[in-house]
Order: structure tokens, then C-alpha cells, then sequence
């Protein structure tokens, strides 16, 4: 049930990434998702689904921060990196509270991952 349910949302969340115009426009970040195996990003963001909601799953933020390095990703870029996690976290009507705490966690990696 629950671990289905965040595949799918890794999914559409990566999938949104993938295709928007605006985080791919971005020459850095562009190379680094072409050079990236999409099914390897979706399986990365589904741990951190199931890390943030104290799944059994394991999953180092900090790896993530490091993956993101180096990107120049702006304040604007992060933004629509957010945008892609609620677009997808409403398409599969997952309740506000818990879109909140995981928006705050995904929020705490800005201060590592904007203009590194």
C-alpha cells in the first residue's frame, strides 16, 4: 500500500523534474540529468519519501546535498524543484500536514544546494 503509493510519487515528481523546461534550462543541471539514470533518481527520491515518513527505508540527506553541489541551482530553480514535489504529493492527495513536513525537510537542504 503505502510504499506503492510513494513509488508513485517519486515517479511524477522525477518525471515532473525531468520535463520542466525551466530546472532544464540551467546548462549544469541539464548535464548532470542527462548524464543521470532516471530510474536511479526516482529509486534515490523514494527513499527520501520513505526516510522522511519513517519508513524502513535508508537514505543520506547529505548525499543528496553533494549530488546537488556544484548545480548553481537558484532560489527560483528550488522553487520549482518544490513545485514538482506538491504538484505530485496533490495529484496523489496526500494530506496537508504530511506535505508539510515533508516540504520542511526538503526545504532544509536549500541552505546546502542554492548557488554551491
Amino acid at each position: 500500500g503505502a510504499r506503492k503509493e510513494l513509488g508513485k510519487i517519486a515517479t511524477d515528481t522525477v518525471d515532473f523534474w525531468l520535463a520542466d523546461q525551466r530546472l532544464i534550462g540551467n546548462s549544469a543541471v541539464r548535464e548532470k540529468l542527462q548524464r543521470s539514470d532516471a530510474n536511479g533518481l526516482k529509486r534515490n527520491y523514494f527513499n527520501f519519501l520513505c526516510w522522511s515518513t519513517n519508513g524502513p527505508c535508508e537514505f543520506k540527506g547529505d548525499l543528496l546535498a553533494n549530488e546537488m553541489h556544484g548545480l548553481g541551482i537558484t532560489n527560483l530553480e528550488w522553487f520549482y524543484i518544490l513545485e514538482g514535489a506538491v504538484n505530485s504529493l496533490n495529484k496523489h492527495n496526500v494530506p496537508i500536514r504530511e506535505q508539510n513536513e515533508l516540504l520542511t525537510i526538503i526545504y532544509a537542504l536549500q541552505i546546502k544546494v542554492i548557488g554551491q
